[in-house]
């Protein structure tokens, strides 16, 4: 099953495929950063509005987990048991968190 960027927030919701492992491990690099950008999302605004975040903390531990054993090391703010909180997960001072292609650090570009 693909599923572009501009889907993937959307399809997060109970039952999906996306929030299983057996998906996970079937996952490009790619759509797996993807989802663990966005389950830090997820548990950020959990957080922040006084919900359990639980649920969201462990799917990105086990995604993370997945990843790392998979591919590559994930960056560190991906790692933590806490999540700092941040006003985005995919872009801190001008300079991508763990970008699509690259090393971590690559500056946005301006369009």
């Amino acid at each position: 099953m693909r599923i572009g960027p501009s889907h993937r927030k959307y399809r997060l919701s109970a039952g999906s495929e996306l929030l299983r492992v057996g998906y996970w491990q079937r996952a490009e690099p790619g759509q797996l950063r993807g989802l663990i950008k966005r389950f830090a999302t997820r548990e950020d605004h959990a957080r922040k509005s006084g919900k359990p975040a639980f649920l969201w903390r462990t799917r990105r531990l086990k995604a993370v987990a997945i990843y790392e054993a998979r591919f590559e090391a994930a960056p560190a703010v991906f790692r933590h048991h806490k999540l700092p909180s941040l006003s985005s997960y995919y872009v801190r001072d001008g300079r991508y968190l763990w970008p699509e292609t690259g090393e971590p650090g690559k500056p946005v570009l301006r369009r």
